[in-house]
């Protein structure tokens, strides 16, 4: 019996290598809600459709949202409709982006988990990225990084 405790004793801490410590889980929780509410506020300002429209996009396609825009042309004045396009190019500029980057504050985060969600890679992201993925308030910064990984994956398909 000694022996096994012995060896369950000299194995521990190779079982938990590699696994989050649960300090490192709450950093990430807290860096995820504090990401997600700066998001969904900078989201807000440019209406719920747009909201939908990316939702769309991202869940459904390209074609599904060209689609979408044709039938929400269909039932809008030309007024609700350019100003939904003018939401659509204020995303799109580089004030609104800068003000996307001031959200993405990892500074109470190790270098290690850091490196892991930025890299899109590790344990430290599947968690970070789980998280958004089953945080209802964290939907749209969820649906925003799926759309940031699909236009750099695409974008390292045409390097190759």
């Amino acid at each position: 019996m000694k022996k096994y405790f012995f060896l369950l004793i000299l194995f521990l801490p190779v079982l938990s290598f590699g696994q989050l410590q649960k300090n490192e889980k709450i950093a990430i929780e807290n860096y995820s809600e504090e990401l997600c509410t700066c998001v969904d506020e900078l989201m807000n300002t440019l209406g719920s459709k747009t909201i939908d429209f990316i939702r769309v996009m991202t869940l459904e396609g390209m074609e599904a949202l060209e689609k979408s825009l044709a039938e929400y042309y269909q039932t809008v004045t030309e007024e609700e409709f350019n100003k939904q396009i003018a939401f659509f190019d204020v995303m799109n500029s580089k004030a609104f982006q800068d003000k996307i980057e001031t959200c993405d504050n990892k500074s109470g985060m190790s270098k290690e988990v850091v490196k892991s969600i930025d890299d899109n890679n590790g344990e430290s992201s599947e968690y970070f990225l789980g998280y958004l993925k089953y945080h209802v308030n964290c939907e749209v910064t969820d649906l925003l990084l799926k759309v940031a990984r699909d236009s750099t994956d695409g974008d390292s398909e045409e390097k190759n």
